[in-house]
């Protein structure tokens, strides 16, 4: 497996990791009550606004681990190949495939706010696709590294 297959798979874990944490702490504090009297609007913006950093984070932190875990590996100076115009290709491919799957998504969200369902569910469609994005972005560059595009 290449460097790039690895550092996607990093990055697939990563994000699912983070994803599950934030959600499972978010759950709880449902559970206990303490979202029944914030208002929804208040609310859905605050968790997206921390979940934006905090996958952010998480990811330059899994970059630094993996440089590091890869050094160790090899006893040495990592052999950490150059970016070229292929790499930029993949990456593009793949980031073009994130905002579809983010577009998407917002187009549902806005069709949610449409037809009158509940803020929450336009909130969990953002939540779920931006989610889903990064997942998708990741699966993406992994397939291309792995076909050889």
């Amino acid at each position: 497996m290449s460097y790039h297959e690895k550092k996607s798979i990093a990055m697939i874990v990563s994000s699912v990791l983070i994803f599950a944490v934030y959600a499972l702490v978010l759950y709880q504090k449902y559970n206990n009550g303490e979202f029944l009297n914030a208002d929804p609007l208040r609310l859905g913006a605050v968790v997206l606004l921390l979940l934006i950093p905090l996958q952010i984070v998480s990811k330059i932190i899994t970059m630094i681990l993996f440089t590091i875990g890869g050094a160790i590996k090899v006893q040495g100076d990592p052999d950490i190949p150059i970016e070229d115009e292929r790499d930029k290709l993949v990456e593009q491919k793949a980031m073009n495939i994130a905002f579809y799957i983010f577009g998407i998504g917002f187009l549902l969200a806005l069709a949610a706010l449409a037809l009158a369902w509940p803020l929450r569910v336009a909130f969990l469609l953002l939540f779920g696709t931006l989610f889903g994005s990064d997942i998708g972005s990741g699966i993406a560059q992994f397939r291309y590294y792995r076909r050889g595009f």
